[in-house]
């Protein structure tokens, strides 16, 4: 098989791939639409063994303005329960 018949076999699928590629990029802006995306932050504290406190986490979602015009589920996955604060916006875990 000659050089140029390579170049174009080979050129012509790079350009298939390219326009599938297109399609499927319009099919998936159609299907799940921008939630206007998020920032997250997480710091951990560190355990202090001198007055025996326990280290923990600290995390932070910034959610864009367009979020509030979707219902969002917040889901974090642990080893065992998660006990929900009394004020429905912190949670604790205690690792056995």
């Amino acid at each position: 098989m000659s050089n140029t018949k390579k170049t174009l076999i080979f050129t012509v699928f790079i350009s298939l791939l390219l326009i599938i590629n297109i399609l499927l990029y319009a099919v998936a802006i159609q299907l799940f639409p921008t939630y206007g995306g998020y920032n997250r932050q997480i710091l951990f504290i560190k355990s202090n063994e001198d007055d025996g406190t326990n280290g923990y986490f600290i995390m932070l979602d910034d959610l864009s303005s367009q979020s509030q015009n979707f219902e969002i589920d917040w889901l974090l996955h642990s080893r065992g329960n998660l006990t929900v604060g009394t004020d429905g916006q912190s949670i604790s875990y205690k690792v056995p």
